[in-house]
């Protein structure tokens, strides 16, 4: 037997028996598979046994959007719409995002949208949009950002990576929310492999990554690609599958994002996931 396996074993019964009846198995000295120790005489176990890591790291920077406005399409698959997204993104400290939905018959159906930005200091500001039918109403919400758990930006193939913060509103005039109002946000991601190069709406992109993402409004693990310089490409799974991205250019800023501090919330967080769910949230209650 693999001794990686015997030493997982070996915890996983101490710890079951410790919580189902406080039990307590007493060894004195080391474990030893096979003549090799597995569990030295301190409790601890030694670095050989443990799963090895594969080695490969991953600079998740280098796989989110520069600066400049992005497009993706995808069919809504509550109504039969097209939907287009435009993400604007202008700088760390403010993006615009905006969607707009036609029916079969080219004929508009909805359009909405969020500006977010980041007040510098410690505040975020999201001023939504949303237009049914001719019927147009604009909220803006303020609130106070704390950030619990940030992503890394350098992690190893197959390892997970996550973030977490909790917002308190300060203020707003959306009848959906009110003052003192606590959310958190919370999401994991993790790379499972490289792709060299894919074809997504007759454009090739090249230098790319397959990235499982966990998001919390749909509790499951999706399957995404990002490619270098470009950020999202494809989304091959979940309730997004087929969102795809159909143009983009770049504004020839020099500014780079990073997935790490306050440039990645406008870049991966509120405008590009927290908005898309709340529209796509909003189309089906309405």
């Amino acid at each position: 037997m693999n001794k990686k396996t015997v030493v997982l074993a070996i915890l996983s019964i101490i710890s079951t028996g410790a919580l189902a009846s406080n039990a307590v198995l007493n060894v004195e000295g080391q474990i030893q598979i096979n003549g090799s120790t597995v569990i030295g005489s301190d409790g601890k176990v030694v670095s050989s046994a443990l799963p090895a890591s594969s080695g490969v790291t991953v600079d998740l920077d280098k796989y989110y959007p520069k600066p400049g406005i992005y497009k993706f399409q995808y069919d809504d698959t509550y109504s039969d719409e097209v939907c287009t997204d435009t993400d604007n993104y202008i700088s760390d400290m403010k993006t615009v995002f905006s969607s707009e939905c036609v029916d079969v018959n080219n004929n508009p159906t909805y359009s909405g949208g969020y500006t977010w930005t980041n007040n510098g200091d410690g505040t975020e500001t999201i001023i939504s949009r949303n237009n049914f039918n001719g019927q147009e109403i604009i909220e803006t919400t303020t609130n106070d950002l704390e950030v619990l758990a940030d992503y890394d930006s350098i992690i190893s193939l197959g390892s997970a990576t996550g973030y977490l913060e909790r917002t308190t509103v300060i203020s707003t005039d959306s009848e959906w929310n009110q003052v003192g109002n606590i959310s958190t946000y919370a999401r994991a991601k993790s790379v499972l492999g490289f792709i060299t190069s894919v074809k997504v709406a007759n454009t090739t992109y090249n230098d790319c990554i397959l990235m499982q993402n966990i998001r919390p409004w749909s509790g499951t693990a999706e399957f995404d690609i990002y490619c270098s310089d470009v950020g999202l490409v494809l989304k091959t799974s979940g309730s997004s599958e087929g969102y795809h991205l159909v143009s983009y250019t770049h504004s020839g800023s020099s500014v780079a994002y990073s997935v790490n501090a306050s440039s990645h919330k406008s870049v991966d967080k509120n405008i590009a996931d927290k908005a898309r769910a709340k529209l796509a949230q909003s189309r089906t209650v309405n």
